[in-house]
């Protein structure tokens, strides 16, 4: 059971830990290695479509200070003020560092249309997807 144990853990770590991903536990304590198989490739394709929005933030926002903030598939993110930065996607949040000193933690919407959030000094932090 060492393997499919493994293999459980780097799914729900893969997906932030979150709790209701914990099914995967329960259901390969039960299972014989083809229902494990069934399990695997759910996993694999449940990550690569990418469920909870990983790729979903590239494009141009509308910040909540007016600025236009353009994030980049290879990380990168600029602004219409000047700043720039680097964005990374961890679990369910997007953390955005940005060269100023300021970092925004944000959650994507469901319909992938809002950020939403806080930056390091604890203010809400907002955006609306342009295009």
């Amino acid at each position: 059971m060492g393997f499919e144990k493994e293999v459980v853990m780097v799914i729900y770590k893969k997906c932030g830990g979150m709790p209701e991903l914990r099914f995967f536990e329960l259901l390969v304590k039960g299972l014989s290695r083809g229902g494990l198989v069934l399990i695997i490739l759910f996993g694999m394709v449940f990550l690569s479509l990418d469920a909870f929005g990983s790729g979903s933030i590239p494009g141009k926002w509308k910040w909540f200070n007016g600025a236009e903030v353009t994030f980049y598939s290879n990380g990168a993110v600029d602004a219409s003020n000047g700043a720039k930065g680097s964005w990374q996607y961890t679990g369910r949040v997007y953390v955005i560092k940005w060269t100023n000193g300021w970092t925004d933690t944000l959650t994507l919407s469901t319909d992938g249309r809002r950020l939403s959030g806080k930056n390091n000094m604890g203010s809400p932090v907002t955006a609306q997807r342009i295009n």
